[in-house]
């Protein structure tokens, strides 16, 4: 669940999820974002700021981290690389990290593939964090853009370190003026958010918005309001009608989770 204050400044608990009777109501005391991020560094932030080990059905050691998944390194006889997920799991402490079974071809990664996920993965967090301080946008050409999306999908499946990626691509792809590019790389984080924490979540319905919005802009539409959108339904062109259909329904979608979870009165 989740605390929020309503139009009057009173705390009000709402539910992420179905609610069955006598089930115990639990509430994180992390930020929407920081939710998202994997198992570790959200266990170790609690630790830090509150003294306690999260053992909570995400965080319990052993199970399947579903924000830290990479590509299966198997090749399958006669197929090629397996198109499958590995997840890591949850760990106990400061203890390596260990691997799950591949989602789809069901191998056991060996340990040489083990260390290929994880310097993979630090390859990922050292240029997040050179885009931290130096953002890509303006710096990058759409086909820097394009080979870099391609080595992150060619290695991760369901991460948020690829999460992270795709939204610094897509502000790159804005700022050359490639929408449909950005549109792919936002709709790529969407499905990630919904998939790594399916309950209500603020991350997952601004960054529908935000693909709402990048939608607008692809279709030159002058206006983000319901009207402006409807109208174009009616009367635009096949193209600009679907498109601006699609906006309204992620603006709608986006804005449901928002009032279900923030404003809307019980």
């Amino acid at each position: 669940a989740i605390w929020a204050l309503d139009e009057e400044g009173k705390y009000i608990l709402r539910a992420r999820r179905e609610i069955t009777e006598d089930q115990e109501v639990t509430i994180s005391y992390l930020s929407e974002v920081v939710l998202l991020d994997i198992a570790p560094r959200r266990r170790a932030l609690l630790f830090e700021s509150k003294s306690f080990w999260c053992r909570c059905e995400r965080c319990t050691p052993g199970r399947i981290d579903q924000s830290r998944g990479f590509r299966c390194l198997a090749n399958v006889d006669g197929q090629g690389r397996c198109k499958g997920t590995v997840f890591a799991l949850v760990p106990k402490g400061e203890e390596p990290v260990c691997f799950g079974r591949c989602s789809r071809c069901d191998s056991n990664p060996s340990e040489a593939q083990a260390e290929s996920y994880s310097t993979t993965e630090l390859l990922l967090e050292d240029l997040l964090q050179s885009w931290e301080e130096r953002p890509p946008r303006g710096l990058l050409s759409s086909v820097k853009i394009a080979c870099i999306v391609d080595w992150v999908t060619a290695n991760f499946r369901q991460h948020i370190s690829a999460d992270h990626a795709y939204g610094h691509l897509a502000a790159a792809c804005l700022g050359l003026g490639s929408y449909p590019e950005a549109l792919d790389l936002i709709g790529q984080r969407v499905a990630f958010q919904a998939a790594a924490y399916p309950e209500l979540s603020g991350s997952h319905a601004w960054t529908l918005e935000s693909l709402a919005d990048i939608a607008v802009q692809n279709i030159g539409c002058q206006g983000q309001s319901e009207l402006v959108l409807k109208a174009l339904v009616q009367e635009g062109r096949a193209k600009r009608r679907r498109s601006a259909q699609e906006a309204l329904r992620q603006y709608r979608q986006g804005g449901g989770l928002l009032l279900l979870l923030f404003w809307a009165r019980p």
